[in-house]
C-alpha cells in the first residue's frame, strides 16, 4: 500500500477532519499571502510587491473558484478584466 492510500483510509473514517485542516490551510495561506503583500511595498524591490500581490491574488482565486457555479463568474474574476 502507498502512503497516500493509507492515509486516505485513515482520513474517510474522520469526517470533518480533512475538510477542517483544508480551512486551516486555507486561513494560513491567506494570512502568509497578505503579509507578504502588505510588506513587500516597503522593500527596496518593486519585484517584490507585485510578487507579493500576484500571491495574494492567486490565493484568493483558488479560494473562491470551488465554490462558484458553472458558468458564472465572481468578485475575483471581474476584477482581473479590469
Amino acid at each position: 500500500m502507498t502512503l497516500i492510500g493509507n492515509t486516505d483510509r485513515a482520513f474517510a473514517a474522520m469526517d470533518g477532519l480533512p475538510r477542517g485542516t483544508g480551512n486551516v490551510l486555507l486561513a494560513a495561506m491567506l494570512v502568509l499571502a497578505g503579509i507578504g503583500a502588505a510588506i513587500s511595498p516597503f522593500l527596496a524591490s518593486l519585484l517584490s510587491a507585485a510578487a507579493g500581490l500576484m500571491t495574494l491574488h492567486l490565493v484568493i482565486v483558488a479560494a473562491t473558484t470551488p465554490a462558484q457555479k458553472t458558468g458564472r463568474s465572481g468578485t475575483t474574476h471581474l476584477i482581473e478584466a479590469v
